[in-house]
Formats: C-alpha cells, structure tokens, sequence
C-alpha cells in the first residue's frame, strides 16, 4: 500500500523514514521530521535537527511559549517577553 511511508513495491518514500524497532510490526514507518514539510502528524518542520528554537527536532512539535508560521520551512517565533 502506498502512503504509509513503505510504497507497494517495498521501497521508502519520499519524506518517510522506517525502522524495525516494533516486535509485533516489524517495520515502522514515520514521517521525517526536519525535512521542511509539515506533515500531517507534525505540528511544525522548520526544516532542521535543533531543539530550543521553536520546533523540536525529533517530533516536530512546537515548544513551550513558541509559536509557528506557516511558511515553508516553519519560523518558529519566542512568544514571552514580546508585549502580547
């Protein structure tokens, strides 16, 4: 099945990445975070592997007191302190 991160001729797509950590599945497919598409599990993709600047590195997730455009990649902004 394509879409999932492993296409139907066994091979890993675009903006995918799989390990074999899972027992019971074998192979786990996830979407690459830092790849600078959000995808539909992230929240942001500022398109690097860098925690502390808005969008962590291994879920993509928008930290605490950060907000996120949404541009291409993500600018992940410092909310605390801006007079809002």
């Amino acid at each position: 099945m394509n879409g999932d991160g492993c296409s139907s001729s066994c091979k890993i797509e675009e903006f995918y990445y799989c390990t074999n950590e899972n027992i019971i599945n074998r192979n786990v497919c996830l979407e690459k975070c830092g790849d600078d598409y959000v995808d539909l599990s992230e929240e942001c993709d500022d398109g690097n592997f860098y925690d502390g600047d808005g969008c962590t590195a291994l879920t993509c997730t928008i930290e605490p007191l950060y907000a996120c455009d949404n541009q291409v990649p993500n600018v992940c902004t410092y909310l605390c302190g801006n007079g809002k």
